[in-house]
């Protein structure tokens, strides 16, 4: 059977849910996309997360992104359910969010993959560097995909994309605030 692969995206229609925003970490040094890279970040202690000013403080859920940036922030079950599927895929680095008693983390990709299917994907490129200025559609091609459960593809870093095992490890779980979109090529 062939592998399927999906792109883990927010589900902002959670209704009353909370956007997290500003990571810093403990010096007060500012981490704005710092997690987007698909490399290792060096971070001492936890990252502090503010809300986001522009919203309600809403009610917590156990996956969400960094407010303007594809950085999961999830319940630490979520994380170690990652660390258990996919262990060399993530840097877990735990947060602190005021006024939540709940552990809370983020979740480093730290795996970048050439395998975006230029034939079945739509989008513009960039002239300056080669890479992708707008993606409409992505797709993966499945045999370019290897030894990785998760990753961002390169050229699309802000882009998460799951093995269907993961995928289905977090459905089990019963993870509120993640969505799943199909991305395998041919599919």
């Amino acid at each position: 059977m062939r592998r399927r692969w999906f792109r883990m995206l927010d589900n902002v229609h959670v209704p009353g849910r909370w956007y997290l925003t500003d990571p810093t970490d403990i010096h007060g040094h500012d981490l704005w996309f710092a997690f987007v890279r698909g490399k290792r970040v060096p971070v001492e202690g936890a990252v502090t997360l503010k809300f986001n000013k522009h919203a309600p403080r809403g009610r917590r859920v156990d996956y969400s992104e960094l407010s303007g940036e594809s950085t999961p922030v999830v319940h630490v079950r979520v994380a170690e359910k990652l660390i258990e599927v996919a262990p060399s895929d993530v840097q877990i680095v735990p947060v602190s969010i005021p006024g939540e008693p709940d552990e809370f983390c983020l979740v480093n990709v730290v795996k970048v993959v050439k395998c975006i299917n230029d034939e079945e994907s739509r989008y513009e490129y960039r002239d300056e560097d080669d890479s992708y200025r707008i993606m409409t559609t992505l797709r993966i091609d499945p045999a370019r995909v290897q030894g990785t459960k998760i990753f961002r593809p390169l050229g699309w870093e802000v882009a998460i994309v799951v093995a269907e095992e993961v995928k289905e490890a977090l459905e089990q779980l019963g993870v509120v605030g993640v969505k799943f979109q199909d991305c395998t090529a041919g599919a």
